[in-house]
C-alpha cells in the first residue's frame, strides 16, 4: 500500500509535462549558426611556406650557435687531365765490339725507374727529369758530361754512367772490393765513366766506395739489370788475377791495372796511379831498353807488373828471372796500338849503343868495309 502511493506522488510531482516542452520548443526563435572560415589552396601554401621558411631560420640560427656546422662556399668544379709527357726519341749507341751501331731508348730505365739522358754517337746531352737533375749535380762538382745515363737510384744515390768527348780505346781492369770492372773505352776524367751522384755531393765509383759511400754489391745489382751491349764496360766477381793483384799491393779499396796484352806466358799489366806524384826516378836500363821515370810510383816506380802462373812481379824481376826473355816484346805492347794512347808515368826508349848499332852504315862506311 505503501508502495503504490509512493511511486504515484513520484509520478505526478517529478515527470515533465511533455506537451508543454513541445510547444516550448516550436515557439522558440532560431539562434545564428556560427561562420566557418574556408581558405583557398593558393592562401594554404603561401602561409605554409613562410611558416617552414621561418622554422628553418630558428633551427639553422640555434645550430650555427651550438657549432653544429659551418656555412660552406659553394666552390667551382675543377676537371683534371693527365700531363702528356713528351717522348724522348731513341738514340744510336757506339758499340764497344765494333758491332753495327744499336738503337738505345734514351727513357730506358732499370728496375728501379730510373730515367736516361745517353746519347753517345752524337756526343749531345739528351735530357729527362731524373737525369737533367743528375747532369746538373754533377756540373756543379766540377765535371761536365757530354753524354750521361741514370742506371738507378738506391740508398739515396744514383748509379750514373757519364762521360765526355775526350775518350781513348784500350783494355783497362778497375778492381774494387770484391768485384772488376773490365772496360775497352776510358773516359775523361774518370776512366770507367761510373759516378755516384747525391744531392749534395758527386764520386766517381771508386771514391764512393773507398769512402763507405754506398754498398757496391747493390749498385752492382743495377749493372746487371742492363744488357752488356748497352754499356762499355762489364762487371763480375774478380777473379785469381785481380785477388792476386790485390794481395800484391796490401788489399787497397780499389786498383786500376791497363791490361796491356800478353806475349810467350806471361802478361803485362801497368798500374794507372790515381794522380801524378811529380817524383822523378833515376833510368832503369833492361837490355837494349831504358825507362826514364818522370811521375815515379810506389812499389815499382815505372809501375809495370808482369803475370805469370798466378805470380805477380815487377819487370825488372822478370827480367832478372827469365820469365820475360826479350825486351823487344815488352817495347811492343808498350807502344803499340791501342796502348800508344795510354799516359805513361815514364818513357821508353833505346839505349844509346842499341839505338846506335841498329842505324844504318852510311855509303862511306859501306865503301870502307868493301
Amino acid at each position: 500500500m505503501k508502495e503504490n502511493n509512493l511511486l504515484k506522488k513520484v509520478a505526478d510531482k517529478q515527470m515533465p509535462d511533455l506537451e508543454a516542452i513541445r510547444e516550448n520548443c516550436i515557439n522558440q526563435t532560431e539562434k545564428p549558426k556560427p561562420k566557418v572560415y574556408q581558405f583557398k589552396p593558393t592562401k594554404l601554401l603561401a602561409v605554409a611556406a613562410v611558416a617552414v621558411a621561418a622554422v628553418t631560420s630558428v633551427v639553422a640560427f640555434a645550430a650555427s650557435n651550438a657549432g653544429w656546422f659551418e656555412p660552406k662556399a659553394t666552390e667551382p668544379t675543377i676537371v683534371e687531365t693527365e700531363a702528356q709527357i713528351p717522348t724522348v726519341p731513341a738514340t744510336e749507341k757506339n758499340n764497344k765490339k765494333g758491332k753495327a751501331d744499336k738503337a738505345d731508348n734514351a727513357q730506358t730505365s732499370s728496375s728501379s725507374g730510373a730515367d736516361s739522358a745517353y746519347n753517345q754517337s752524337d756526343k749531345k746531352i739528351l735530357t729527362t727529369t731524373g737525369a737533367e737533375r743528375c747532369i746538373a749535380r754533377m756540373e756543379n762538382a766540377g765535371y761536365e758530361p757530354t753524354w750521361l745515363k741514370d742506371l738507378g737510384k738506391v740508398e739515396g744515390y744514383h748509379l750514373c754512367y757519364a762521360g765526355t768527348d775526350e775518350a781513348s780505346s784500350y783494355d783497362c781492369r778497375y778492381i774494387i772490393g770484391g768485384y772488376t770492372f773490365d772496360s775497352s773505352v776510358q773516359y775523361h776524367p774518370y776512366g770507367l765513366g761510373l759516378y755516384v751522384v747525391g744531392h749534395e755531393q758527386t764520386y766517381t765509383l771508386e771514391q764512393a766506395y773507398s769512402d763507405g759511400i754506398v754498398n757496391l754489391s747493390v749498385f752492382v745489382d743495377l749493372i746487371y739489370s742492363y744488357d752488356e751491349e748497352d754499356l762499355n764496360f762489364t762487371v763480375s766477381e774478380n777473379d785469381e788475377t785481380s785477388e792476386n793483384f790485390l794481395s800484391y799491393f796490401g788489399n787497397p779499396d780499389a786498383v786500376t791495372l791497363a791490361d796491356l796484352g800478353s806475349a810467350d806466358d806471361y802478361e803485362l799489366f801497368y798500374r794507372i796511379p790515381s794522380a801524378p806524384s811529380g817524383i822523378t826516378d833515376s833510368d832503369i836500363v833492361l837490355g837494349d831498353y831504358t825507362i826514364s821515370v818522370e811521375n815515379a810510383q810506389e812499389i815499382y816506380s815505372p809501375g809495370l807488373y808482369v803475370e805469370c802462373n798466378d805470380t805477380i812481379s815487377t819487370l825488372s824481376e822478370a827480367v832478372e828471372n827469365g820469365i820475360v826473355k826479350d825486351m823487344d816484346d815488352i817495347a811492343e805492347l808498350i807502344l803499340g796500338s791501342p796502348n800508344d794512347n795510354i799516359s805513361f808515368c815514364f818513357s821508353l826508349n833505346k839505349t844509346q849503343a842499341a839505338a846506335e848499332a841498329t842505324v844504318p852504315p852510311s855509303e862511306t862506311e859501306q865503301e870502307a868495309v868493301a
